[in-house]
């Protein structure tokens, strides 16, 4: 099978430097220049690759890191958060806009349909600068979820006026409630599972679904 993997040609479906119509249309949308180190790394390419992955039946599950370098503590934070962010955050765009602009086999729906994105970071930082103009960790994290099932244009849970801390959330409405719960990764996890049609807690995460997430 490994083979027969390596034989079929793969390899050609991420050849983003190609001189075809297909990936000259590729490096348009998702801002892929033809030469630099930028025409094979980078957010940009990292979100090509991760549709073309999925569209293209590679894999089910696709993860990319679309910013870097944002552990900035000091005023470096004013000058590199920013830009790095944005960068990320328009190779999200036009992930969302591939997707979107695909269809689903002969189904009339969308790729967007049936795929969920997912994105967060490894740790928050603090809402207010600090002393030295910069962001320190923080407690309190923020993810967003987009596509297939998910209900957008919502925000869910909120952080406490004081000290700006997780603060207790009802998983069905996603308003704060003081008899809530506090959002974690867990209870998305739940959601999802519960979507897909997994109703019993089955991996043991010992929370209820946050359904708030969900149409």
């Amino acid at each position: 099978k490994a083979r027969d993997m390596v034989a079929s040609g793969l390899d050609g479906l991420f050849n983003f430097q190609a001189n075809t119509e297909t990936m000259g249309a590729l490096r348009d949308h998702y801002g892929i220049p033809t030469t630099g180190p930028n025409a094979t790394t980078g957010p940009e390419v990292e979100a090509a690759m991760a549709v073309t992955a999925l569209t293209s039946g590679v894999s089910r599950v696709a993860s990319v890191r679309l910013a870097t370098g944002l552990d900035t503590h000091y005023d470096e934070w004013t000058r590199d958060q920013g830009p790095t962010q944005q960068r990320g955050f328009a190779a999200v765009a036009r992930m969302i806009e591939d997707l979107q602009n695909r269809e689903y086999g002969s189904t009339g729906s969308t790729w967007l349909d049936h795929t969920i994105l997912i994105g967060f970071s490894e740790f928050s930082r603090t809402a207010m600068l600090n002393a030295s103009t910069g962001r320190d960790h923080s407690l309190t994290n923020a993810a967003f979820l987009a596509g297939g099932p998910i209900r957008g244009g919502q925000f869910i849970g909120r952080s406490s006026d004081v000290g700006m801390a997780p603060t207790t959330t009802h998983l069905t409405t996603g308003l704060y409630d003081p008899g809530g719960e506090v959002v974690r990764p867990e209870h998305i996890i739940r959601a999802l599972l519960s979507d897909a049609g997994v109703s019993e807690d089955v991996a043991d995460l010992r929370v209820d679904p946050l359904l708030a997430l969900l149409a």
